[in-house]
């Protein structure tokens, strides 16, 4: 999770979509839907008790652990062979995982009561694991869980920042910063979300436009072209893309580029130039600043690129 973010991502999506991949998790993520898809008494159990886990073990020694009946016939065993951490991201995980089901039972009402009690504890959890459920609980249901409104979202705007301040810690862990780029991503194109993004990145802007150097969490890039498509703010743009030139010819230049085997360094380049692609589809914006060109020769994709780039701005 930590030095492999990459590879960790792409094993949740799988445990929590897919369940593909032949792993312990996965097959178990597997029998949890086959298991809820077939019988709504399983889907109602398992959340529940999950549920049950995250309130007790969160408000443990504040709450009456009579009201968890469910969770008593089980609590003694479970408990002392866990620790309350691994619990918590353990019936996340399983939540995240029955999304599908749980939104389509009783108990979802449930659910979303547990999660509005208990996110703004959850969100100043320090575990790291707790801290990528987090995001993927909110990148599948943040607008309930804050009851989004127009005229009230100062709840919905801390969900949205942390996950900012999560896509911004990649150098610290990377299957965090994948998580969260993704919860973003999502949420970027919902229009009625544009204004609370423009005014959020004004505040992360600079640690954004700083990442683009040397970030090498794919997923930000596809979170910075969608800036580019659904927020409207030209002093964003013509910033983004003065960074993302750099980093193209930082990439080219770059001496481990004729070593890689697997030319994964393709991948950085290809997203760089589909946001520049982007960029220029905007007729308005290619008017009104002045285009210089970088004099250099590009190889990509076996064609030479002259006279390519668009310091653009």
């Amino acid at each position: 999770m930590i030095k492999e973010g990459k590879d960790y991502y792409g094993d949740m999506v799988d445990i929590v979509i897919y369940q593909e991949i032949k792993c312990i998790k996965s097959m178990c993520s597997k029998i949890i839907n086959i298991l809820s898809d077939k019988y709504d008494g399983f889907c109602t159990f398992i959340t529940t008790i999950c549920l049950q886990f995250i309130d007790s073990l969160i408000n443990i020694g504040t709450e009456n652990m009579t009201q968890y009946q469910l969770l008593n016939e089980y609590k003694s065993e479970i408990l002392s062979s866990q620790k309350p951490e691994s619990l918590v991201e353990v019936s996340m995980l399983i939540l995240a995982i029955n999304a599908k089901n749980i939104n389509r039972t009783k108990i979802y009402h449930l659910f979303l009561a547990i999660f509005k009690k208990n996110i703004k504890l959850l969100l100043t959890a320090k575990d790291d694991v707790i801290r990528e459920r987090n995001c993927l609980i909110l990148s599948l249901y943040i607008e309930d869980i804050f009851d989004y409104d127009e005229k009230n979202i100062s709840e919905f705007i801390i969900g949205i920042e942390y996950l900012f301040e999560c896509v911004f810690q990649y150098h610290v862990n990377q299957g965090l910063s994948y998580q969260a780029a993704n919860a973003i991503r999502d949420l970027i194109s919902v229009k009625k979300y544009r204004q609370i993004f423009i005014d959020i990145l004004c505040s992360f802007y600079s640690i954004l436009i700083e990442s683009i150097k040397e970030n090498e969490n794919i997923l930000l890039f596809d979170l910075i072209l969608e800036i580019i498509l659904f927020i409207d703010n030209e002093y964003f743009i013509v910033e983004i893309c003065n960074e993302v030139v750099q980093r193209i010819l930082k990439e080219y230049k770059t001496p481990t580029r004729k070593k890689d085997k697997n030319k994964s360094y393709n991948v950085y380049l290809n997203k760089c130039f589909n946001i520049l692609k982007a960029v220029t589809q905007t007729k308005e914006i290619c008017i009104k600043y002045e285009v210089n060109f970088i004099q250099t020769n590009i190889y990509y994709n076996n064609i030479i690129y002259y006279n390519i780039i668009i310091t653009l701005f």
